[in-house]
């Protein structure tokens, strides 16, 4: 057998030729004595040097046919195959006389030391002539306008959901390590998280401008032309706002989505906002998004890592966050927005290298939650609207049919006990019993005629209901019922807050009782405490 190629040997034999002494090899190769005077003492053999299996020449071919090829179209696999097959038309040998065969492993060994790691190729957006010109359009005439970075406010939406990360990595212990290897259900559990395949989520709407932010809108149902109508009403409320406490004129930016290009919505933007005071960004331009795209890649992690069990606080985060943004933060966002519409003038509409997107900022930012938090503004889609309507009603004839039904129940066993009990068996009974047995089929035929008319004067009401009417009847109930539902959670923790100044007062006391002999004469003062 032919003996592998020892590198430790060629190494000794290296740094003897330097002029190292063999106790100094031992130290810094750490290797034994034993073994560094051997090969002080005995040379390599041909056969423990490491041979090429292929010339020059195939590796500069490997190399060449791998060159600017995706891992897919020239696999090393294939590579292997086309120099098998040329090895083998000139009959190529090795020492042995035996008929050389490249491994695909070999191959990928060669292409890393040339070519290193293979790179992946990431999704670029492409632009044609026309979008390219209508991104010089748009930049051109924004400069032309004067519109600086100061008087923008620009809206998006952004969709929240309320599942975990699924793309963290986690740290294991090795005695975690061997029991996944092993496939222990506690180790399997830990890399593992079960995800609905419909997962709960918010969509969520905003505006940011250099003078501060917008109220947040909570959409109820996806984002179309009846919804997104909604909110620029809205967003028209932030304008005027920031308008009359700063004095100076706000233009509203959107961007490319179907419900904001549509005709009713651009009508309703040219009524509210005018047709030079609004602006919607090119097709296909994600380099030329607004800055408040970045914001919301800034928003989402800080609250999926607060870990929001339900959706009513999922709601309550994302608002905490939403008005706990610093100012300084928005102000070095937007500030960034004419300076790419500059350069895509000078690149002739191409897309923006990372380079010209992002700039590496030194600022220090201060997230602090506001203790009056503004309430949410809830924007619906009509369809989702008309569905909550249809399924209210049907809820309440549901509930009116199973009144009716439990009602005549009720009023059947009391006529039957009324007839079973005679007339000289109720003058043994006292007056209120007797009273009670006589009179309770027309007492609840009353309380049901009453209850009736109730639920019938609901479904009433809410039939005559016109969209607009009960949108805002519907904005209402959402608003009570998240109050009431934070309200509670903070009952709860003032509770448990509570409960624990209680334990830890009463441990105090056990504590005295076992070491303090005149406790009676103190146990009062420690009883008035604990009282206050």
């Amino acid at each position: 057998m032919v003996k592998k190629i020892n590198r430790d040997a060629e190494s000794i034999k290296k740094l003897l030729s330097l002029g190292y002494k063999q106790k100094d090899i031992v130290i810094l190769l750490n290797l034994k004595k034993q073994k560094v005077s051997y090969w002080a003492n005995h040379e390599i053999s041909p056969s423990q040097k490491k041979k090429k299996k292929l010339n020059d020449v195939y590796i500069s071919r490997i190399i060449k046919w791998a060159k600017n090829k995706t891992t897919s179209s020239m696999s090393c696999r294939k590579i292997g195959t086309m120099i098998n097959s040329v090895l083998q038309k000139r009959n190529e040998v090795d020492s042995r006389n035996r008929p050389i065969s490249i491994s695909y492993k070999t191959i990928n060994n060669y292409l890393k030391e040339y070519y290193g790691k293979p790179r992946k190729i990431r999704k670029a957006f492409y632009l044609s002539e026309d979008q390219m010109k209508k991104r010089i359009e748009f930049c051109q005439t924004i400069l032309d306008k004067n519109i600086n970075y100061d008087n923008v406010m620009f809206t998006d939406e952004c969709k929240i959901s309320l599942s975990p990360y699924t793309h963290d990595w986690i740290r294991l212990e090795p005695s975690m390590q061997e029991k996944l290897r092993k496939g222990e259900k506690e180790a399997y559990d830990l890399i593992n998280r079960p995800i609905k395949k419909f997962e709960d989520s918010i969509m969520i709407s905003g505006g940011i401008s250099y003078h501060g932010l917008s109220k947040l809108i909570i959409l109820d149902g996806t984002m179309n032309n009846f919804a997104y109508g909604q909110a620029l009403l809205f967003f028209k409320e932030d304008i005027e706002e920031i308008e009359k406490k700063y004095n100076t004129k706000i233009i509203l930016e959107q961007d490319g989505a179907p419900a904001h290009k549509s005709k009713s919505n651009i009508h309703l933007l040219n009524k509210l906002f005018g047709e030079d005071g609004w602006i919607q960004n090119p097709p296909n331009s994600p380099d030329l998004a607004s800055p408040i795209e970045d914001l919301w890649a800034i928003i989402k992690p800080r609250v999926k890592r607060r870990n929001p069990k339900s959706i009513d606080q999922l709601k309550g985060f994302i608002l905490e966050e939403w008005n706990s943004i610093p100012i300084n933060m928005v102000q070095n966002l937007c500030k960034g927005y004419i300076e790419r519409l500059k350069k895509v003038i000078e690149l002739n509409g191409r897309k923006l290298e990372p380079e010209h997107l992002y700039k590496s900022t030194n600022n220090i930012y201060n997230w602090v939650i506001p203790e009056n938090l503004p309430k949410f503004r809830y924007v619906y889609n009509d369809a989702k609207v008309k569905q909550y309507k249809d399924r209210e009603i049907k809820r309440l004839n549901i509930e009116l049919k199973t009144l009716i039904s439990s009602f005549n129940k009720k009023i059947k066993s009391s006529k039957l006990t009324k007839k079973k009990y005679k007339k000289r068996d109720l003058k043994n009974l006292s007056i209120g019993r007797a009273f009670s047995i006589i009179n309770r089929p027309e007492i609840l035929e009353e309380e049901k005629k009453k209850r009736k008319d109730e639920i019938e004067k609901k479904i009433g009401e809410l039939k005559s209901m016109t969209l607009e009417k009960y949108i805002k009847y519907k904005e209402k109930k959402d608003i009570e019922n998240f109050e009431k539902e934070t309200k509670e959670k903070i009952i709860d923790e003032d509770i448990e807050s509570i409960n624990e100044i209680i334990e830890n007062k009463f441990k105090y006391l056990e504590e005295i009782i076992k070491t303090d002999k005149n406790i009676k004469y103190r146990l009062a003062d420690e009883e008035t405490s604990l009282g206050d």
